[in-house]
């Protein structure tokens, strides 16, 4: 029975006809209420941080009435919630965030008819200004002092689109007759600084310096990023020979 008034409660009753038209008492008395059901609700929420802003992804509802999603933002978890956009996407960028500040997301589906879904999982990110860097380049030489030699290696640092970064301290260790010894230096604004090894005996033949942490104001360091264009370390670790 279609076509029928949602809200409206309807009353049934079926008669069997036989082949002479004879026609049977009604069966009981059946009711229903059509409904427009509200859709289900978005799942697989994620909340990816960036500076003052915040990426939403999930996943898509396959409901062939679906009209919108609406976006939802609290600074507690699972409470006080507020509407901070509507998308018709199964993605959404909120900014002009605080940075530190860590936000809460739920996400629901409404379909042609205003039906509001349940809420998706709840998702959280705290945005920040922090930025990652990397070892670009090391490159090494040595240095005869005469009755012994020294180690240079010239560190450089990029960020993630392998830009020059100054400002950037850079610590690490040289290894020397099995011991070893820290070391660290400050990037200029070429992105480089260079680090000495002190004096080494000359029955030593090699030493090798290894980076061990990048640091400095709102960045991060990225190890498995660090490489070497010119191939002579594997961009953690170099060794230069006497």
């Amino acid at each position: 029975d279609t076509g029928l008034t949602n809200g409206t409660t309807y009353y049934y009753v079926v008669t069997a006809v036989d082949t002479s038209d004879n026609e049977s008492d009604p069966s009981n008395e059946a009711s229903a209420i059509p409904t427009d059901l509200p859709p289900g609700a978005p799942t697989n929420l994620v909340a990816t941080a960036g500076n003052a802003q915040v990426s939403l992804d999930w996943d898509d509802n396959a409901e062939s009435d679906l009209a919108s999603y609406n976006v939802y933002r609290s600074t507690t978890s699972g409470t006080s919630y507020a509407l901070v956009g509507t998308t018709t996407e199964s993605t959404f960028l909120d900014t002009g965030l605080t940075n530190g500040t860590t936000y809460y997301y739920v996400v629901t589906a409404v379909d042609n008819s205003d039906n509001e879904s349940d809420p998706s999982n709840e998702a959280s990110a705290t945005p920040t200004d922090t930025f990652a860097v990397h070892v670009g380049d090391l490159d090494g030489v040595s240095v005869n002092l005469g009755s012994s030699w020294r180690a240079e290696v010239t560190i450089t640092v990029h960020d993630a689109g392998h830009n020059p970064v100054e400002g950037v301290t850079v610590t690490g260790s040289w290894t020397r007759t099995g011991s070893g010894s820290s070391d660290s230096c400050t990037t200029d604004p070429t992105g480089q600084c260079t680090v000495s090894s002190g004096s080494i005996f000359k029955r030593y033949g090699s030493t090798t310096f290894s980076v061990a942490d990048l640091s400095g104001s709102n960045l991060s360091y990225d190890s498995a990023a660090n490489h070497d264009p010119d191939g002579d370390s594997d961009g953690t670790s170099i060794t230069v020979l006497k």
